[in-house]
């Protein structure tokens, strides 16, 4: 007679766990993901040149299309992640597991917990809203409706803007023209790059032209956000000056050598961010290197 008690018992439980996933996933059917036209927008990810992040408790950013590549417009300018955008982008061919038109109340129920977070793309808007109790997945509202599609994209959107610096400092269409380090200054040339002015420091041609290289191609560890109040005056200054092989037009970018314990880092105010590199790296970026930052 226990057993059977038992039993009844996890068979009641089972069920009352059941009817309150249901409850809260509401009376609407859903959609199997496998019938045509059932992805989240009809477009590619490729027709995507603007996507727009707003999130109420973070500054606002927008992603623009730059030649194969993609640069972050807001906060600041600089070439964005290509991978981490084309993750995010993959969500506008997301298979659809669930779509329904939500009355009264229950739009509130699929609402996210904290902070909105929307992505906007061509002409649609999409917020993410509550993640489903079941499997790895999320609501969200598109076009009117609740969708429920995977929860891998929230993470991405729900990113810092600092988390989309792409860890290659100058983009690919970038072509490095003049370089001024502390020290030394070379620009380039019909006859490769050259010493301007004179300057005692001797290099030799193949020694110059590997130094543009490492600057051309640099890759940092990553970047943090610059803190409010930096003051700069006292670091190395490092200056590089380029021409954007698509549209171009003339650039210039003005950063400060850090070193401190071992560590490397390069501030650059115009970006808002610290790069760090890697000291082996950072070793062969200059022709000596600058006397540590006190």
């Amino acid at each position: 007679m226990a057993l059977s008690l038992n039993r009844i018992n996890a068979f009641l439980l089972a069920l009352a766990a059941l009817l309150a996933v249901l409850l809260w996933r509401g009376t609407e059917p859903s959609t199997s993901a496998d019938e045509p036209g059932r992805l989240l927008a009809n477009l590619t990810p490729e027709e995507i040149d603007q996507l727009t992040i707003s999130t109420a408790d973070k500054e606002n950013i927008t992603l623009v299309r730059h030649g194969d590549g993609w640069q972050l417009q807001t906060p600041y300018t600089q070439p964005a992640s290509k991978l981490k955008v084309e993750a995010l982008l993959a969500m506008v061919s997301a298979p659809v597991y669930e779509r329904f038109t939500p009355t009264g109340m229950e739009h509130q129920q699929f609402q996210r917990d904290g902070a909105e977070v929307t992505i906007s793309f061509a002409d649609s808007r999409f917020v993410f809203g509550r993640r489903s109790p079941v499997g790895q997945r999320r609501y969200g509202f598109s076009d009117g409706d609740v969708v429920l599609i995977n929860d891998f994209y929230f993470h991405h959107a729900n990113s810092r803007w600092v988390d989309w610096v792409a860890n290659r400092l100058l983009s690919e269409q970038s072509r490095l023209t003049r370089i001024e380090l502390p020290g030394l200054v070379i620009h380039n040339t019909q006859q490769g790059w050259q010493v301007q002015g004179d300057q005692p420091l001797e290099l030799d041609q193949s020694q110059l032209n590997a130094l543009a290289q490492r600057w051309q191609h640099l890759h940092t560890m990553g970047a943090i956000p610059l803190p409010d109040g930096s003051e700069f005056g006292a670091l190395p200054k490092i200056r590089l000056d380029w021409v954007d092989s698509g549209s171009g037009e003339r650039q210039e970018l003005t950063l400060f050598w850090l070193e401190q314990g071992g560590d490397f880092g390069l501030l650059c105010p115009q970006r808002g961010v610290a790069h760090q590199l890697e000291p082996e790296l950072a070793k062969q970026l200059l022709p000596e290197t600058p006397t540590p930052s006190p």
